[in-house]
């Protein structure tokens, strides 16, 4: 309720600047026309400009000689982030959350008054119409009354007495036919709900005195130019000025300053100018606008906290994301979530796919997330994607659970958890890259956070607010610890094994995936392959291409890189395919599938052998159905154990 009682007093400020700058250029000009638009293009501008000014960037200006500021704040501590499907959220509520607001209580209750007001004023006008009776004038509906009241028009209809109808017929309909032929009615409402949501703007309600009276300027220039006597015109007028106004909502006959009606009926319309004064709105505009994106200039200096802490807060938070605070750290990330040393499976760690961003980096420090080879400048976005609960490539983000978090407000808290794996070879600079760029998007998230709810910085929030955003953006990082065991490696090297491979004066290493193409170790698409080879190849024409590819490729993507080789005029290729690093298992009521072929319990770690024997090193994924017991759970793991596999992954189905 705050920001629209801001936004409706920068809306109270447009139309007063508006209001002054018509009355100074435009109110005793004769150009109707361009009066009526100025001032309906003004109300519409004044409601808008906030919302524009709001979208338009604004740089800092401080008035000290400090660049940059920071309060003095407290040492952010950061959380111990669980892995759960099920964490509970438990919000507290902030002190002030069950004040009153009268301030909002008394700008709701006057508008509604209005409104009761203008609805009034509408059955008023049905109720005239009911028991009328009705004639036809040209294409408009003559509502004749035996009350004497004033006449006026609403929409399409003309109401007046019976006796003006006798007696004072025909300058009173072309008056109110004017009213009606240039759809003065819609001004009208849509000035009266102006002035009702401005109900505490002397300005609104000036300008819709502003609006009428250029309306009744328009009827009686068009009674005019039909011929009707300018004098016995203007009579009519004054004797109908003793009248009494009964809807606010209608153009009545009689309405606006009778002076300055009759005096405006004796003006020449000078075009040129009227076009020029009008147009001399939008460079104010302009300005006013400005005046809405300037930020705040801080001018008491000496207000401001001693600059004990010169760093930026946020450099301070994310100094905790290196890898020297990883092993001791556990308030930034978790342990790694693994089955557990006696291969027990607790329901932390039963989480949906869709909820798991995995992250993998080689020792050359490439990145493979989900899949998908990306570049070091994407990483930090593809997190704050998935933590909002979006695909960075289009695909289902992870599930987001709205939770309460006072009587009026609710938030969605992703279920999304984050996986970091990486090679026992990756250079420090390198883990410390990503570690920072998991830390700069949760922070960034965190920030947004803070601004939409608190309008503040997330720094510069109390602990109980802070708590509303870190319960909100909860950090769920799970980072496993390398382990140098001989020749095995707790993680494997997910991105392509060529990524380790240099390349000699006579051989390339090219190897194939089905998300991408290494060249060398390096990623490369199929429509520059032949582009980067061409150096190589014009330094060594007769080097040796050697092809790998993946045993689960497409046979089309192999095909078009050996197409792309003959474009560039390879001499020489050795090709072979690489044997799978995972091994699939699937568990169900009926037994345990692996290689599509059901086996028991006992019979799994005898079938696993021969697999585990060429490739050491190979990654057991198993998934289940969430209805599966844990029991059965559990005793597979155990035989995956005493099989010696050293790395297993475990899935949900969905359901």
């Amino acid at each position: 309720m705050l920001i629209f009682i801001t936004y409706m007093i920068k809306v109270g400020i447009s139309l007063a600047f508006f209001c002054v700058l018509y009355k100074l250029l435009l109110n005793r000009d004769a150009n109707h026309r361009y009066k009526r638009r100025t001032l309906l293009l003004s109300v519409c501008a004044a409601f808008a400009m906030p919302l524009v000014a709001h979208l338009i960037p604004a740089n800092e200006i401080s008035s000290t000689p400090i660049q940059k500021v920071r309060e003095m704040i407290e040492m952010p501590l950061l959380e111990t982030a669980v892995i759960s499907s099920h964490q509970k959220q438990t919000l507290v509520e902030t002190s002030d959350s069950n004040s009153i607001n009268w301030a909002a209580i008394v700008y709701c209750s006057i508008l509604s008054m209005l409104c009761i007001r203008m609805i009034v004023s509408y059955q008023s006008i049905l109720k005239w119409l009911k028991k009328a009776t009705i004639k036809t004038y040209k294409d408009i509906l003559v509502a004749i009354v035996s009350d004497a009241i004033q006449a006026f028009s609403f929409l399409n209809y003309i109401v007046l007495s019976k006796q003006d109808y006798e007696q004072n017929k025909t300058p009173i309909l072309l008056h109110e036919e004017a009213h009606i032929r240039l759809h003065h009615s819609f001004d009208v409402v849509l000035i009266e709900l102006v002035c009702y949501l401005q109900w505490f703007n002397p300005f609104a309600w000036l300008l819709k005195k502003e609006l009428k009276l250029v309306h009744e300027f328009q009827a009686d220039q068009a009674v005019l130019n039909t011929g009707i006597d300018a004098t016995q015109y203007q009579l009519l007028i004054l004797e109908k000025a003793v009248g009494k106004r009964r809807f606010a909502s209608a153009n009545h006959f009689k309405q606006g300053s009778i002076s300055k009606r009759l005096k405006m009926m004796k003006k020449k319309q000078i075009k040129r100018w009227g076009v020029a004064k009008a147009l001399f709105f939008l460079p104010m505009g302009l300005l006013l606008l400005q005046a809405f994106t300037q930020p705040e200039i801080i001018k008491k200096v000496n207000t401001l906290p001693p600059l004990i802490i010169q760093a930026d807060s946020s450099e301070i938070w994310l100094s905790y994301w290196t890898v020297d605070n990883l092993p001791q750290n556990s308030r930034i990330v978790t342990k790694y979530a693994n089955m557990g040393e006696q291969g027990i499976v607790s329901e932390a760690f039963r989480i949906k796919q869709r909820n798991v961003l995995v992250m993998l980096q080689n020792r050359n420090g490439d990145h493979l997330i989900n899949g998908q080879v990306v570049e070091k400048k994407e990483v930090e976005a593809i997190i704050i994607s998935f933590l909002k609960g979006n695909d960075y490539w289009g695909r289902v983000g992870p599930e987001m659970q709205k939770v309460n978090l006072n009587d009026e407000q609710q938030a969605l808290i992703s279920k999304g958890v984050i996986s970091f794996m990486y090679d026992r070879g990756t250079k420090k600079s390198d883990f410390d890259f990503t570690l920072k760029a998991l830390g700069k998007a949760y922070l960034k998230v965190r920030k947004e956070k803070a601004q939409a709810l608190f309008n503040r910085d997330y720094f510069q929030l109390d602990k109980t607010e802070r708590s509303h955003i870190d319960n909100i953006v909860p950090i769920r990082v799970s980072v496993p610890p390398s382990k140098n065991t001989g020749n095995s490696s707790n993680i494997p090297e997910r991105v392509p094994q060529v990524s380790s491979q240099k390349a000699s004066n006579s051989i390339i290493y090219i190897q194939i995936t089905n998300e991408s193409i290494f060249l060398n170790g390096k990623a490369c698409p199929i429509n520059q392959l032949g582009e980067k080879l061409k150096p190589i190849l014009d330094k060594n024409p007769n080097s040796v291409v050697s092809l790998k590819a993946d045993k689960n490729t497409k046979m089309g993507i192999i095909t078009d890189v050996k197409v792309e080789l003959r474009k560039a005029s390879v001499k020489k290729l050795n090709y072979s395919t690489s044997a799978a690093q995972t091994i699939k298992l699937n568990v169900t009521k009926d037994g345990i599938s692996f290689n599509n072929k059901l086996c028991t319990m006992d019979q799994l770690a005898l079938k696993l052998k021969p697999y585990l024997e060429k490739n050491p090193n190979a990654t057991v994924q198993f998934s289940s159905r969430k209805d599966i017991k844990q029991g059965i759970l559990n005793d597979l793991i155990k035989q995956l154990r005493l099989a010696g596999v050293s790395t297993i992954t475990y899935l949900v189905e969905e359901s």
